[in-house]
């Protein structure tokens, strides 16, 4: 187990490198009136890989070995590094230059202790400390430890502190004029809309991923549905994320609608969404009602990933923003300003995510412990909450007391998220420009 926990945080590192590098790479190749057209094919793309995967994942793990999860990675990994060598031009990203402008830097060139010295491993640390710590904290409270335990304050403490570093860090490599490139520019966070975004973005994250692990998970354990069975029924809102996207992106497209007014109107309809699905029932019926509340958040949530990412690269300062200038130096520039902006929304979105899905499960769990002590013994409540498939060895008479709770549980988790979509209106306000972005 300890060997697949190490191995599968390398293998994050390297899905999420590659699943930012995507939207960069779009964004440096193609003019800003392209935009939003390309926003709905990548949105198109990735829509099909998460009906895919799910689906793809539960045939793995109900008919062979759950290792063809990882080897299977392997195999498209290659193929992706075959199709990348095709497709992208010549000297990218500097493609666009003049050969006589840009020389191309040789293997050894572009590993050099030089270009290596550009790369912020602080930052890097520290955000990474941060953020992990904050997970730990708010995942393992209500199950083995207290908010009042030594190891919980210990390791929200060093979380604090490693956020405060981190924005430290952050200013003086801004403001210091050195080589190495700050993972998180200072004046991103000094920028009105900047700073706003970064919190949409976080705010958006959250939803989507406590959607994705919640929903099935709720078909198997209040439902009892199998892994499979319960991938199945998550297709309605995998479906219509990217149909979500796809929509959105047309509309700012063609019709010129600027990305802000479109994601107030999604988060609108993320209320109205997460609110009926609050109110699923409680036993073991599904309500085919609840495909199309599904539907209908896949729908917001898509919309808003697509406003916000699409508003993004006009959010970086102008004097950041330097495409098309004559200057080599400021080209080069304004590439890294684009990536690190790009790379920043997309970090912000996955870390919200991963702490809105902590904050669901904490709430979860402590409503779990509370609710089944009076049910069940200590023992068996901690077997539950450290694995649903606990409930299996529970005794008919308790099962279904211990489901509904569960499903009252989920329904909270789903007001938890009417709020999220709520604060994501006023919170966009930041962006707000006498003269809205359209593409």
């Amino acid at each position: 187990m300890t060997q697949l926990i190490i191995l599968r945080a390398f293998q994050g590192i390297g899905a999420s490198g590659t699943y930012a590098l995507v939207t960069v790479i779009l964004f440096e190749l193609v003019p800003s009136e392209k935009y939003a057209s390309y926003t709905s094919i990548l949105a198109a793309i990735l829509g099909t890989s998460l009906v895919i995967g799910p689906i793809l994942g539960g045939i793995i793990c109900n008919f062979t070995t759950w290792r063809w999860i990882f080897i299977i990675n392997v195999i498209l990994g290659a193929i992706t590094i075959v199709l990348l060598s095709l497709a992208l031009p010549k000297n990218y990203p500097h493609h666009h230059l003049p050969e006589s402008m840009y020389k191309p830097k040789t293997l050894s060139e572009s590993f050099s202790r030089q270009q290596f010295g550009r790369v912020d491993f602080i930052g890097t640390g520290l955000l990474l400390c941060a953020a992990i710590l904050l997970i730990v904290a708010l995942e393992e409270t209500g199950i083995d430890y207290k908010w009042n335990s030594g190891f919980i304050i210990a390791v929200l403490t060093i979380s604090i502190v490693s956020w405060i570093s981190f924005f430290a860090w952050s200013w003086r490599i801004t403001s210091w004029d050195g080589t190495r490139e700050p993972i998180f520019p200072w004046r991103f966070l000094t920028s009105r809309t900047c700073a706003g975004l970064f919190i949409i973005v976080f705010l958006t994250g959250m939803p989507l991923t406590v959607a994705l692990v919640q929903l099935p998970l709720r078909f198997q354990v209040v439902n009892g549905l199998s892994q499979l069975n319960a991938g199945v029924r998550l297709l309605h809102f995998l479906a219509f994320t990217p149909v979500g996207s796809m929509v959105t992106a047309g509309v700012e497209g063609k019709f010129k609608v600027p990305p802000l007014y479109m994601f107030i109107a999604a988060s609108c309809l993320q209320i109205a969404a997460f609110t009926l699905l609050s109110f699923s029932p409680t036993d073991s019926h599904i309500n085919h009602a609840q495909y199309g509340y599904q539907a209908m958040a896949a729908i917001a949530i898509g919309s808003s990933l697509a406003s916000l990412t699409v508003m993004a690269p006009f959010m970086v300062e102008e004097r950041d923003k330097c495409s098309g200038s004559t200057s080599h130096r400021f080209d080069i520039l304004a590439n890294i300003v684009l990536a690190v902006a790009m790379a920043a929304v997309l970090q912000f979105r996955t870390m919200g995510g991963a702490i809105g899905l902590a904050i669901v499960t904490t709430v979860m769990n402590r409503y779990i412990k509370t609710h089944l002590s009076e049910i069940l013994t200590p023992n068996q409540v901690h077997d539950i909450l450290r694995s649903t498939e606990s409930l299996v060895l529970l005794p008919p008479s308790a099962l279904r007391p211990v489901t509904e709770t569960f499903a009252r549980g989920f329904n909270l988790q789903m007001r938890i998220l009417i709020g999220t979509s709520v604060a994501q209106i006023p919170f966009s306000m930041l962006v707000w420009r006498k003269k809205q972005i359209v593409v």
